[in-house]
């Protein structure tokens, strides 16, 4: 698994659970330079500090049996998924540094267009979504897609990127206002 070191990152850490499930009775990070760990009842937190490789192991109990699981975590450099990631011609490639990253952008334009192109590797994964108004609608997330407002109305995005070789997740939430 890989994970992002950045400063959003490092401040708002990982929220990992186990297969399996059940209640984590303990877990352990083999290099804590690397990334820290701190258990809660269902989960566990894991906050990256620095760039390199840890194992961690988690201890839980799944209704009477204790089971424990273990994965290498490797932490890295944020990569950026997009070659194009555009809004009406405007890049906001650049405004990205993080696994999570929120953009709002503020247009007069009734049609409003997203020109996106990823970066090799990377592929837009299922947990995408668009939203107007708070309400899911049919549109659909692809390059070259033009999205309608009205006045006062707010189109949101949440683009879930994934790299098919190291599985590191990058997601950006892009909030168009008119």
């Amino acid at each position: 698994m890989g994970v992002v070191l950045s400063e959003y990152d490092k401040k708002t850490g990982y929220t990992c659970g186990i297969d399996g499930g059940g209640k984590i009775l303990k877990v352990e990070s083999s290099n804590k330079s690397v990334a820290a760990v701190k258990k809660s009842q269902y989960c566990f937190f894991l906050i990256p500090k620095k760039l390199g490789t840890t194992k961690i192991t988690v201890t839980a109990l799944s209704g009477k049996k204790k089971i424990k699981r273990s994965g290498t975590v490797n932490v890295v450099k944020f990569q950026n998924p997009f070659q194009e990631l555009k809004v009406n011609n405007k890049s906001y490639k650049s405004k990205l540094n993080a696994s999570y990253n929120s953009i709002k952008i503020k247009t007069k334009k009734a049609k409003n267009k997203l020109k996106i192109k990823l970066k090799p590797g990377w592929e837009i994964d299922s947990d995408s979504w668009i939203m107007k108004d708070y309400h899911p609608t049919n549109y659909t997330l692809k390059n070259g897609q033009k999205y309608s407002l009205e006045k006062g109305e707010e189109l949101e995005m949440l683009i879930e990127v994934k790299n098919k070789k190291n599985g590191l997740s990058i997601g950006t939430h892009l909030i168009i206002q008119r």
